[in-house]
């Protein structure tokens, strides 16, 4: 492996040892997948309070490679992956069925290593699945159980993980798609310094592994996580960001609430902290407001807005760092023939936008603080490169 960094941006202080754990693996994660700090905490928080998530996002975005490689890292655990298609048959996911049951007139399968066995589920392109697969994949991810014939078996499930280039449109997936409350894009790789490290196979392997937990450690996690307290302020924010979203035509049903509630608490114990803070809700509630692509930047508008205006402003001039730094990447890769001009335009706009970090720092309350300077770092460092590139 290169000593190809990325920092967790939502690393913060503790004295938790086994948060400590966690922290370690997340941070391996990060140096696998590169730019996927949202997916890789996510796909955590769904971890630790038995939740699941669903990538939205083209073929080719290290959707399977993520749940490849966490899974690599706890210790036991094991992974059931399928494509679906509209050919898929319940055989593919649950087993085929037992020829000795069938002359017992039994209607039994053999699970054993399929869904019902598996720690960890990734299931790609599931919105084309037919009724059969999903009437059994509810009962999984609502229970933990499966029917195999007259027997109820305990299914070992601790995260499904669902994949897709589209949301469903179909109004019999909408009791799935609502079962899965974490959600998050999957984008190609804006940065051109991981862009390079990716192609060039500079980035972690998945096999270099040093950070591991074991099954044990992922529920006495959870155990932990369900203890936090959260409080009224927290509580009504909650309510609040459930009348704004309704309002702009984002309904969050009482059920997915209360399945982010619980990553909100890991989100919290993850930062180190024994209460929900309200800065705990961001990355959880702008996962599960949006329903469509389309609403994901109404959705992050809406959570951010409540919860951290301050946050909000410093989120937008990032964003707008890092056009700039891509229209950069493009003119120094000689798109067209100004290339020099478009590539000094670009610095002196992501310059005049730093300078507008310092007044949101102080603009921003304490708790909004870490979070601001954490965007102006990453901004501040974009500029830094651009500018060392030109001279």
């Amino acid at each position: 492996m290169n000593d190809t960094k990325q920092t967790n941006m939502y690393a913060s202080d503790t004295a938790n040892p086994a948060v400590e754990r966690f922290r370690s693996l997340e941070q391996e994660l990060n140096e696998i997948v590169l730019e996927r700090h949202d997916e890789v905490r996510g796909t955590l928080l769904g971890l630790l309070s038995d939740t699941h998530v669903f990538l939205l996002g083209p073929p080719g975005t290290a959707k399977s490679y993520l749940l490849e490689s966490l899974c690599k890292r706890i210790t036991g655990a094991q992974i059931f992956s399928r494509l679906m298609t509209k050919y898929s048959v319940p055989e593919e996911m649950f087993g085929p069925v037992k020829l000795s049951a069938l002359q017992a007139d039994m209607y039994e399968r053999k699970i054993e290593n399929h869904l019902p066995t598996a720690h960890f589920a990734f299931i790609d392109e599931v919105w084309k699945a037919n009724s059969s697969i999903l009437n059994s994949l509810l009962k999984i991810l609502n229970e933990r159980k499966y029917d195999n014939d007259e027997t109820l078996v305990d299914c070992p499930l601790l995260l499904a993980m669902f994949a897709s280039n589209e949301t469903p449109t179909d109004t019999e997936l909408e009791a799935l798609y609502d079962r899965i409350p974490l959600r998050f894009l999957s984008a190609d790789l804006q940065d051109s310094a991981s862009f390079s490290a990716v192609i060039t196979g500079e980035t972690r392997d998945p096999d270099d592994i040093v950070a591991t937990v074991s099954l044990k450690d992922v529920m006495d996690a959870r155990d932990e996580v369900a203890a936090l307290d959260m409080s009224d302020e927290v509580e009504l924010l909650i309510r609040g960001i459930d009348l704004r979203a309704a309002q702009n035509g984002m309904r969050v049903s009482t059920r997915r609430h209360r399945q982010v509630v619980a990553a909100v608490k890991a989100h919290a114990w993850l930062e180190g902290r024994s209460e929900v803070s309200k800065m705990d809700l961001l990355l959880p509630y702008t996962a599960t407001v949006w329903k469509t692509a389309s609403d994901i930047e109404p959705a992050r508008e809406t959570v951010e807005g409540m919860v951290a205006p301050v946050y909000k402003q410093a989120k937008d001039a990032l964003k707008v760092v890092r056009i700039g730094k891509r229209e950069f990447d493009e003119a120094r890769a000689g798109w067209n023939a100004s290339a020099a001009s478009d590539a000094a335009k670009a610095v002196s706009k992501v310059g005049k936008v730093i300078t507008t970090f310092d007044n949101l720092l102080d603009e921003a309350s304490d708790d909004e603080k870490p979070l601001v300077a954490r965007v102006k770092d990453e901004a501040r460092a974009a500029h830094r490169h651009m500018a060392e590139s030109m001279a």
